[in-house]
């Protein structure tokens, strides 16, 4: 999960953060009742916590990227990792969509946070950012490095259309790389590069 602003001002009128004070939590690395209760209970309390001190880190201007990872799935039912892998466990498909639906959900929330906060020029925290949440593999059983579903939340002050669905065919060779995502950001951002990674171009269907 990736967000990152345009540099705007908010106005700062209600307290932000509530609940930083955490009794240290040692997570476990084994497949006990512990490491589920760590899932299903520390880790999405811990990654609400990691949400609100970004949104206010936006707010406040202090920082103007944040990167986060999503790699629990909410409810401690076999672990993300372990899912992904679903050949060998047919129940595993269902638990795995379980746990990407969790996630998208986190997204969600995110989003629904940064569009709550309004800039001083009447606009939203969530216009001004853009927000992206994607992976590095569509199939975490053969790790296939394409058909990877991205999907980007806010304008970035106007210089992102949303509110649209962008197909690309199915195939490794027939999609543009991931780095085409990455380039058209930062050709948002007003950046001159040409090139980013392997990329090939910008996709243009991104830009308003």
């Amino acid at each position: 999960l990736f967000s990152a602003k345009v540099k705007s001002e908010s106005q700062i009128d209600t307290p932000l953060l509530n609940d930083l004070a955490l009794e240290p939590v040692k997570r476990p690395h084994d497949d006990s009742l512990d490491r589920a209760i760590f899932l299903s209970t520390v880790y999405p309390r811990r990654l609400t916590i990691l949400q609100d001190l970004a949104v206010a880190a936006f707010q406040c201007n202090k920082v103007q990227v944040f990167n986060l990872m999503l790699a629990g799935d909410g409810d401690g039912n076999g672990g993300w990792h372990s899912l992904s892998h679903h050949a060998e466990n047919s129940g595993n498909p269902a638990k795995f969509k379980t746990a990407v639906q969790w996630q998208y959900d986190q997204f969600k929330q995110l989003l629904l946070k940064l569009n709550a906060v309004k800039e001083v020029d009447g606009t939203s925290l969530l216009y001004n950012s853009a927000v992206v949440m994607t992976s590095s593999i569509s199939d975490g059983q053969t790790h296939y490095p394409a058909d990877i579903n991205v999907v980007v939340g806010g304008n970035l002050g106007g210089k992102l259309k949303t509110g649209q669905t962008i197909d690309f065919p199915a195939g490794m060779s027939k999609q543009p790389p991931m780095a085409n995502v990455w380039l058209t950001l930062m050709r948002a951002f007003g950046m001159s590069n040409s090139s980013f990674g392997n990329s090939n171009g910008v996709i243009t269907q991104m830009l308003a």
